[in-house]
């Protein structure tokens, strides 16, 4: 699995997982926010060939 955030127009800020293996179930992930510039950011989860 990869987590990726993107900023508008699909550009990729930064990757916060990078192909890892995860088992069925939820999951949580923290991340320092205070670093980004104000504006609107998206997720993109990719396992295997899904999107």
């Amino acid at each position: 699995m990869t987590l990726t955030q993107l900023l508008e127009h699909s550009r990729e800020v930064r990757t916060l997982i990078n192909n890892e293996s995860k088992s069925e179930g939820l999951h949580q992930i923290t991340f320092d926010a205070s670093i980004l510039s104000n504006g609107i950011y998206f997720y993109q989860i990719t396992s295997g060939s899904f999107k």
